[in-house]
Parts: C-alpha cells; sequence; structure tokens
C-alpha cells in the first residue's frame, strides 16, 4: 500500500506559458525516470477509468464543493490490455485543500477478475479492501476514460518537491479501461495542466515563478471535466448494460487465456 498526503496546485497554461516555465524550472528540476524512459517528448501515457454512483455522488460532492470527498479510480500506464502491465488502484480522500491518495498495484488478470464480479481476490491489501468496501458501500461503477501525456519533474536536491504537466487532456464515456469503441474529447484544446505536488509550502523560487508569471490557481478535476465534457454518452449508455458488457469481455479474455 502506497499513501501519499500533499497539498495540490493546479495552474492552466497556454503554449507561451508552457515553455516559459519550463525554462524556469530547469536550474532546480529534472524529469522522472519513467518520463525520461518514455521515449516521447511529452511524456508518459495515464489512462484511467473512474467510478462513480448511480446518481453521480462523486461529481455531484466535487460541483457543490463537499469540503470532504472520495473519489475512486483504476490507472494503467498503456491504452493497450498488456499481461506485464500493473495497473493501479486508487481511491483519493480530500479534506478542504489536504489530498489523500492510497493506492496499490494489480496485475491484468486481478483487474479482469474485479471488473467481472466486483470482488478483488486479495482482500490482505488494505487498498483493495476499501477499495472493494465503498464500490459495494455507494454502488460505484465505472463511467469515464480519461487519458492524457503526462511530464514528470522531480527536485535535483532531492527534497521530493513533485511537479507534472499534462499534455492533450481528453475523455470519454466506457466502462473499460481497454475499451476499444471510445469517442474522445479533448478538454481544452491548445492548453497544458501545470500540477505542484508538495507536502509543505512551496520553495520561494518556485513562488516567485508563479507570482512573476501571474498565474492563477484553477480548479481542475480531471474527472469532473470528464463528466461536463461527456456527460450525455455516459448518462446515456445506462448502468447495467455495461456491466452485463464487462462480464462479456472478461469470458472472452479468459477463455483466451486458458
Amino acid at each position: 500500500m502506497r499513501v501519499v498526503s500533499r497539498r495540490e496546485l493546479k495552474y492552466r497554461l497556454d503554449m507561451k506559458q508552457y515553455y516559459q516555465v519550463l525554462h524556469a524550472l530547469s536550474p532546480y528540476m529534472r524529469e522522472d525516470r519513467y518520463t525520461r524512459l518514455s521515449g516521447h517528448d511529452k511524456g508518459y501515457l495515464v489512462r484511467s477509468i473512474y467510478f462513480d454512483t448511480f446518481e453521480y455522488l462523486a461529481y455531484r460532492e466535487k460541483d457543490n464543493g463537499e469540503h470532504s470527498r472520495v473519489k475512486l479510480r483504476i490507472r494503467a500506464y498503456t491504452d493497450k490490455p498488456d499481461g506485464s502491465a500493473r495497473l493501479s488502484v486508487e481511491f483519493k480522500t480530500r479534506t478542504g485543500s489536504t489530498m489523500k491518495k492510497y493506492s496499490t498495484f494489480v496485475t491484468l488478470d486481478e483487474y479482469w477478475a474485479f471488473m467481472g464480479s466486483w470482488h478483488w481476490t486479495d482482500l490482505s491489501d488494505e487498498v483493495l479492501t476499501e477499495f472493494e468496501r465503498l464500490v459495494h458501500l455507494k454502488a460505484f461503477r465505472p463511467k469515464t476514460i480519461v487519458e492524457y501525456r503526462r511530464q514528470g519533474f522531480e527536485a535535483i536536491d532531492g527534497s521530493g518537491l513533485r511537479l507534472t504537466m499534462d499534455h492533450g487532456v481528453r475523455s470519454a464515456a466506457g466502462h473499460c479501461l481497454f475499451q476499444e469503441d471510445l469517442f474522445f474529447r479533448e478538454h481544452s484544446p491548445g492548453t497544458v495542466i501545470f500540477e505542484i505536488k508538495t507536502g509543505h509550502d512551496e520553495p520561494g523560487w518556485l513562488y516567485h515563478v508563479v507570482k512573476k508569471m501571474g498565474l492563477k490557481a484553477v480548479s481542475n478535476s480531471k474527472y469532473a471535466q470528464s463528466i461536463e465534457t461527456s456527460g450525455y454518452e455516459v448518462k446515456a449508455s445506462g448502468f447495467w448494460q455495461p456491466i452485463a458488457d464487462i462480464r462479456r469481455k472478461v469470458s472472452a479474455y479468459t477463455a483466451y487465456n486458458a
């Protein structure tokens, strides 16, 4: 189990600002190893499937600015069902401006098994236990897929400061991470989402970069934007049909790998 507690500040940059920020960061930050190994100038692929209730409770809590709320997702770093890939099962809690993320890795087989039964085979993991409990307690089900390229940066001085740049954020109504018939819509074409992730106050040099460039922190929930962008398709997709669809895909996958 991995637990991360931090503050997150998010900024929406146009392309000119993006290059200006990159230049300002270069004396203090370097690309993390996942970005370097990606072989792509905009970093590694992130694809997440988000869960919500039939009444879209998680979305409504975010939209209403509820002080305390929870978000469930499963994240992959590929858009293909690669049997060797590890998937990250995550739930995030937020109280005021403080976010805490709980996560653990599962195999592709474990993911398929859960999506077909809403039950994890290994409940010795606290994250999986709580994830499953929330799925059953509030009837959380898959709603949307969010995908983007991420450039991650780490502090050269080893302070633990993490910065990310998310490119081409887009989403589609969907109920399976590796669904093929997805119709993606880009959220904010021509912009990059810059995030500061820190467990303490941002360093002075970064504060001055943000202030000098006149950047203003924004609310930027990718899940909320996915509902607002693809809301009609999400609601029109129904509730029980996607579940039957998932089970059909799980059966096909199991038969293929038998």
